[in-house]
């Protein structure tokens, strides 16, 4: 048994070792004190907010998963009945629901829960709106493994740490067809909204080319609203039979066909109409988004347009916010990909060799539509 009294520090007597950084917590505690001279310190309250933010992903991920908003909506509305219906210990629910009333997806009112409008319009699976199984997506194992991993890495490094058949650069990543089979509700309205711009012109279109198609949506939107329209949509394998299931769905089998690989090396024949580009110029490193619509420049017939839809930053790289989180993001998801500047995206698009640009916004959105002639 160890007897010997612990060293104390000379300068301020706190004890030395196990101990020692009391002096750095008594030099804190006196930064705090008000002296008449002395401003006070601000709050921490934003840093620890931000340290705190992946419990508020973790309990949406609980939320969906339990189909909570759906019960809610269904009248379970207590923490007993809820704990029934989803199938949860009701210490659980009770401590969930608490929180999602923090952060304003739920009210208690006399101890009942109730979801707010946009929880019960996005979250509730009885809603035609639900985007709840996007998080499988958003919120999935490799983008937190790309993102909260080892971030200090990712940064040192300039890009992903993923290997090269996780990152969401890779040839058929497993993530993407997750994306085309849940994320596809989050995009009807602005897939309606581009084929409404496209459509509504008195150029002729009978041929579409829809690279990076994902789902398809966007495509089929613009298909369906041209009768003699064909469309030629590019993806990995995965994501496209997907895609073929949401084509044949819409009545579109006769007039839709896949070209499946990779839009950075495949040759797209032509010439085509319109060509549509839609949330992917993020995900490439800027030399290849050159080479890419040169090449779709080269596949357009004359008097064509190249459709882009893209969330893009301001001049000030600091704005809009979701686009600045975003592209976090991608410097943790891909080993080259950034979101461009508004600024930089024009200067692309008229570098590749396209003339008149217009600028169409989506409402309530951060994304934009960007239609270019050849």
């Amino acid at each position: 048994m160890n007897t010997r009294e612990p060293e104390r520090n000379v300068r301020d007597g706190t004890i030395k070792g196990h101990i020692e950084e009391g002096a750095a917590f008594l030099a804190l505690a006196k930064s705090h004190e008000r002296t008449p001279e002395s401003a006070p310190l601000p709050s921490p309250s934003r840093i620890t907010d931000n340290a705190f933010a992946f419990q508020r992903t973790a309990a949406l991920r609980a939320a969906v998963g339990l189909d909570i908003f759906t019960a809610i909506g269904e009248g379970h509305d207590t923490p007993a009945t809820l704990a029934e219906r989803c199938g949860a210990a009701e210490r659980g629910i009770r401590i969930l629901c608490d929180y999602l009333s923090a952060i304003e997806l739920l009210s208690r009112k006399e101890g009942r829960y109730i979801a707010t409008a946009d929880a019960a319009a996005y979250l509730d699976r009885r809603s035609p709106a639900f985007i709840g199984d996007a998080l499988r997506f958003v919120a999935s194992e490799t983008a937190l493994k790309a993102v909260l991993g080892d971030p200090v890495a990712v940064v040192r490094n300039g890009g992903t740490i993923l290997d090269e058949t996780e990152h969401f650069g890779a040839p058929d990543q497993a993530d993407w067809s997750t994306y085309a089979r849940l994320v596809a509700p989050m995009m009807a309205r602005s897939a309606a909204l581009l084929a409404d711009l496209v459509a509504g012109g008195d150029a002729l279109v009978k041929r579409i080319l829809d690279i990076a198609a994902g789902p398809g949506q966007n495509g089929i939107a613009l298909a369906r609203r041209l009768p003699d329209a064909h469309v030629r949509a590019v993806d990995w394998p995965s994501v496209l039979e997907i895609a073929a299931e949401n084509a044949l769905i819409a009545g579109l089998d006769e007039r839709w066909r896949a070209l499946s690989g990779s839009a950075l090396e495949m040759e797209f024949g032509g010439p085509y109409d319109v060509a549509i580009v839609a949330r992917f110029l993020h995900l490439l490193a800027p030399q290849d988004r050159e080479s890419l619509l040169r090449r779709v420049h080269a596949a357009l017939a004359p008097g064509g347009r190249i459709v882009v839809l893209q969330t893009l930053l301001d001049e000030d790289r600091a704005s809009p916010p979701f686009a600045v989180a975003m592209n976090f993001n991608i410097l943790a998801t891909t080993p080259s990909g950034e979101v461009a500047t508004t600024g930089e995206f024009e200067a692309l698009i008229h570098r590749t060799g396209f003339g008149r640009l217009g600028w169409h916004d989506i409402p309530d959105s951060d994304e934009r539509i960007a239609i270019a002639w050849k």
